[in-house]
């Protein structure tokens, strides 16, 4: 499995240009991520908005052999640079991901009773992080993420369910576009 992600890992990077004209809608790099709440696999572009903030939006996919039926999901995700001065760079984020499975609603169907369930389509993700810089415009990040449904289970029971049971792992490949 690592083999193949090297090979799409670096088939990305070859695809990708080295200078994209600097339109406003033009992303600043683009992003792909294993695990983390977004998917197995997972794809999107990133805008940095300033010098420490920037927002991305990005596509996961769990295929069926792993989630029981193939699973799509698009995530917006937030992140706040805690520093920019050094190739590791700490952040913070918070963001939104919402599913695209059909067993899964934002409005609570009709044969349960009001207030029964909360929606399940979406949730929030709350994430910290480090980027590092490897190479010119390529990087990698690893990321710690949770769930706002998770953090509610874990402030009804803290002591009766870990933070290993809330929290997962994301490691992440990014290619910026407007450098060389």
């Amino acid at each position: 499995m690592s083999l193949f992600i090297s090979a799409l890992l670096s088939t990305l990077s070859l695809l990708v240009p080295s200078a994209v004209a600097a339109e406003w809608y033009a992303p600043d790099r683009v992003v792909s991520q294993y695990g983390g709440f977004i998917g197995y696999l997972s794809l999107g572009v990133e805008y940095n908005l300033n010098e420490r903030y920037s927002t991305s939006m990005i596509g996961g996919y769990v295929p069926e052999a792993i989630g029981g039926e193939d699973l799509w999901s698009i995530a917006w995700k937030n992140n706040l640079n805690l520093t920019n001065d050094t190739p590791y760079v700490p952040y913070v984020g918070a963001g939104l991901v919402y599913s695209l499975d059909k067993d899964t609603y934002v409005t609570l169907p009709s044969q349960y009773p009001e207030g029964y369930y909360t929606p399940t389509a979406y949730y929030f993700i709350f994430y910290t992080g480090l980027n590092v810089q490897i190479e010119g415009r390529h990087s990698l990040y690893f990321e710690l993420s949770t769930l706002d449904y998770y953090l509610e289970v874990k402030g009804r029971d803290l002591y009766g369910v870990s933070w290993q049971d809330i929290c997962t792992w994301g490691i992440g490949y990014k290619v910026d576009l407007l450098s060389e």
